[in-house]
């Protein structure tokens, strides 16, 4: 079962902002994505960002985003604190001690989803979240339920179960997608709703609103989010998907950030000095 047939919530480690056209690499380094005004202050804030942490950081500005480095689990956490403190539309990749278990489950009916999650209980396993899995091409339900779990020892003994209730079932890895992967809160790409604390976007209609709150007609025409176009969100063809653009092999390598905070730090530190007589 891939990824990118369903249509229930998403399962990355970085800190950006605003719009980014990138090539489809999931970031490997840890960070916090942070959604900045166009005419912030980067320096500034990257600068206050390190007061806060009590030790100094390393950004990158580019495409519109600030992506800010932590080092550490420890600083990951305070700078989505000072994140949430001020109120920053962001965006946060998943860290590594954080991730799920992701398993599909073959073989129960459509309208099983109440049922196993007290089945499971009752054999001593705890999902964080089951949906059902639907097919993007068709839009119909397909007998086959996402089922995540704490991603511990324990809940690897999920692949040894071959019956729930009285249906014989097949449990297997949930395989990963060739597709980026799209936030379903704010509709852009890479990161993932559970770490999204940007306005939201409908990916039926593009208004200002959850999905789940959508109230468009089966028959009214659909809005993409990022192109404008009469498609949903996660259309494939979208040319806003990162599969669809071609990566700038003229982008910049130089820190910008990093060199323009050293500097200012310098200067800064070379106005404290005493003058020589």
């Amino acid at each position: 079962m891939e990824e990118g047939e369903t249509s229930a919530d998403e399962s990355s480690e970085e800190v950006g902002i605003e719009k980014t056209d990138k090539p489809v690499i999931a970031p490997s380094s840890p960070a916090v994505a942070l959604a900045l005004p166009v005419l912030h202050n980067a320096t500034e804030l990257l600068d206050q960002i390190g007061k806060f942490c009590d030790t100094p950081l390393e950004g990158r500005f580019e495409n519109g985003e600030l992506r800010v480095f932590p080092t550490s689990a420890e600083e990951h956490r305070l700078i989505q604190k000072y994140i949430s403190d001020n109120k920053l539309r962001s965006y946060t990749f998943e860290m590594a001690h954080n991730k799920q278990l992701k398993v599909v489950l073959r073989g129960l009916p459509t309208d099983f989803d109440q049922e196993l999650m007290t089945e499971l209980h009752t054999i001593g396993f705890k999902p964080n979240h089951i949906s059902l899995l639907r097919n993007r091409k068709t839009n119909t339900n397909m007998p086959l339920f996402l089922v995540t779990l704490p991603k511990c020892p324990e809940s690897k003994g999920i692949f040894n179960i071959k019956t729930i209730g009285f249906f014989r079932v097949a449990v297997e890895p949930l395989n990963k997608s060739t597709m980026p992967p799209q936030c379903y809160r704010c509709q852009e790409f890479f990161h993932h709703s559970r770490f999204c604390a940007r306005a939201p976007k409908c990916l039926k209609c593009s208004g200002g609103h959850l999905t789940s709150e959508c109230t468009k007609s089966a028959k009214a025409p659909a809005k993409c989010a990022n192109c404008s176009g009469p498609h949903p969100a996660n259309f494939s063809g979208c040319p806003k998907n990162p599969i669809n653009t071609k990566p700038n092999k003229n982008k910049p390598t130089k820190n910008v950030c990093k060199s323009e905070r050293l500097r200012a730090r310098k200067i800064k530190h070379s106005q404290h000095l005493p003058s020589r007589k």
